[in-house]
């Protein structure tokens, strides 16, 4: 299972809940999508020509080595979930490895992704330093998942965290039932799960849902009102190219 977004947009929210079922294993940010798109390139060619040139046998042995890594990390576990937010860079590739993979984007008001990738000290995103860079990245990210909407060969499940913050039980009962698991209620109990998290939502996902997060941009709407003006033009930009 592959669950996709930005940083902050409740990605670790939706790993942790499917990581509280017993046939779910939450693998947490790991770098094999990356890795695997990279090996396009292994014989000397650019990652656009190696896509261009991505064959049968190549897909079969990119995938073959993709899931024994996978196996390693957890080799009884029924489904386990990816949650590297980046990989909805290469979620085309990803889909024609894996077509019976389950895809989840989430999604989250780009307000209160944008304050929170702010405030939130990465050590590995870089772009969440400079506010041209935020409404930048955020424009490219939309286009993108824009792009797989229309191409994607498989279907892809999109989950808003306001949603789901306001009905727990009804986005859980839907992600179990999009991994063709079926229903236990640990899921609703995921601040009780025992598992390792180094994400920066580690500290939320040890406690209850809680909703003071949703709409949190607008106590720093004069702080941050140049951030919010770029991320209109993002809206506005996106919305023209449709």
């Amino acid at each position: 299972m592959f669950v996709v977004g930005l940083p902050r947009s409740g990605t670790t929210l939706i790993e942790h809940i499917l990581a509280s079922h017993s046939q779910v294993f939450g693998a947490g940010e790991i770098k094999l999508g990356n890795e695997t798109m990279a090996a396009l390139g292994e014989q000397g060619a650019d990652l656009i020509e190696g896509l261009r040139r991505l064959d049968l046998p190549t897909a079969r042995r990119l995938a073959s080595r993709h899931l024994e890594r996978l196996r390693a990390l957890n080799p009884t576990a029924l489904r386990i979930v990816d949650k590297m937010p980046d990989n909805f860079l290469a979620l085309g590739l990803l889909a024609s490895l894996f077509p019976r993979a389950q895809l989840i984007h989430c999604r989250r008001d780009l307000r209160d992704v944008a304050v929170s990738c702010w405030m939130t000290h990465f050590r590995e995103v870089p772009w969440a330093n400079d506010q041209r860079h935020i409404a930048s990245r955020f424009h490219e990210y939309q286009r993108m998942m824009e792009h797989w909407r229309q191409v994607l060969p498989v279907p892809l499940l999109e989950v808003d965290y306001e949603a789901t913050v306001a009905d727990l039980e009804g986005v859980a009962r839907k992600l179990v039932a999009w991994c063709g698991l079926a229903w236990e209620p640990t899921c609703l109990e995921f601040h009780r799960t025992k598992r390792p998290v180094s994400t920066a939502s580690a500290v939320q996902v040890r406690r209850p849902v809680f909703r003071t997060s949703v709409g949190r941009w607008r106590h720093y709407e004069h702080a941050l009102a140049s951030l919010f003006a770029r991320l209109e033009t993002v809206a506005a930009r996106n919305h023209a190219g449709r």
